[in-house]
């Protein structure tokens, strides 16, 4: 599994930190790569511009495996 977690108002080092203080635990999960906090700026509006199909196209590529690691099988 993993979770995007887009953030307007909070730098994500700082939501990271609020997570923490909530009893979730985000370290971990961080350095695996399980988890990604990203300002919604840069990731979903670019060009000053966001619409469901960048947020579409942004998931797909975090959820799609990296090359060397597809294997056509479930995991």
């Amino acid at each position: 599994m993993k979770v995007v977690c887009w953030t307007e108002s909070v730098r994500p080092e700082t939501l990271a930190g609020q997570l923490a203080e909530r009893a979730v635990r985000p370290g971990a999960a961080l350095r695996r790569g399980q988890l990604q906090i990203a300002p919604v700026d840069g990731s979903l509006l670019g060009n000053g511009q966001g619409s469901a199909a960048k947020m579409v196209d942004v998931l797909a590529r975090e959820v799609e495996p990296p090359v060397g690691r597809r294997t056509g099988g479930c995991g």
